[in-house]
């Protein structure tokens, strides 16, 4: 049971801790560092790790319990830096804010595409997602309920009618976007715009009513 429990603590541990188990050099390890991770974003690798520790089998995690050999960390680490693990980190609802920023600036769409639909994904990172080239990461910010108001600006001027037609439709659009997509150039975007202004008022009468009847409720209450 502590051989257990010594596993884990390893495989969870910051990166600098793991190092420090080395026989390399410090400086053997930053410059390996820099060449086979481009100074990659530390939380991001603590990840990593966590999620290769929780997918391996037992002979593999055998490994991390004992003396990490430099060719064995290279190989962890790039196992760490491969498509398949960014991509379900990224998918992780659990995922800090931090790493899905980090995870925003890399190069491959799929991964991309799951920061800009992440329900944790901070406001600054779908700002800059926002100005992405595929349409389909600007069509996922459209759809987010984090998105900030400038960045819904930005998009209700998108090239794309997909773009402008998902924040057409997304009831977390400020009223006066929709009012401006009411009149796109594109029919099916500014009928959309229109029937979420509709839906918008109907639930705001909706809710004025029933909190005038609550109102009138209180009053017999006190009266009585």
């Amino acid at each position: 049971m502590p051989r257990k429990k010594a596993q884990q603590k390893v495989a969870i541990e910051p990166m600098v801790e793991i190092t420090e188990r080395l026989s390399l050099s410090d400086e053997a390890v930053e410059l390996s560092f820099s060449y086979y991770f481009n100074w990659g974003y530390p939380d991001y690798i603590a990840c990593a790790l966590k999620l290769l520790f929780e997918l391996s089998d037992p002979s593999e995690r055998q490994i991390l319990d004992a003396d990490l050999s430099w060719s064995r960390l290279r190989a962890l680490l790039e196992r760490a830096e491969s498509e398949q693990v960014k991509y379900l980190i990224a998918s992780n609802p659990e995922t800090p804010q931090c790493v899905l920023d980090y995870l925003s600036k890399q190069e491959t769409l799929s991964v991309t595409e799951r920061v800009a639909e992440h329900p944790s994904a901070h406001p600054s990172t779908l700002s800059a997602l926002a100005c992405h080239k595929a349409a389909s990461v600007r069509v996922a910010v459209a759809e987010n309920g984090n998105s900030s108001t400038e960045t819904f600006e930005t998009l209700c001027r998108d090239s794309n009618a997909d773009v402008r037609y998902r924040l057409a439709e997304n009831f977390n659009t400020p009223e006066d976007i929709l009012k401006f997509l009411a009149d796109d150039d594109n029919p099916y975007v500014g009928a959309r715009a229109q029937q979420t202004l509709d839906r918008l008022t109907g639930a705001e009468i909706i809710e004025g009513h029933f909190a005038e009847m609550r109102g009138h409720r209180s009053a017999r209450k006190v009266s009585g």
